[in-house]
């Protein structure tokens, strides 16, 4: 095993058991899904300049 099929491997493990759909107050109470389908991680740097 590479560091390629390392990082596979981890992005599949928290992409199968992230919760999408939990609202986040940091996000202003939108889910992960819905900021990033609508085209809002743009506004995500003024609500944490370091993102």
């Amino acid at each position: 095993m590479d560091s390629n099929d390392a990082y596979n491997a981890i992005f599949e493990y928290i992409k199968s058991w992230y919760n999408h759909k939990r609202i986040h107050s940091s996000l202003n109470y939108q889910t992960p899904d819905a900021v990033y389908t609508v085209g809002a991680v743009e506004e995500l740097h003024f609500w944490c300049p370091l993102y």
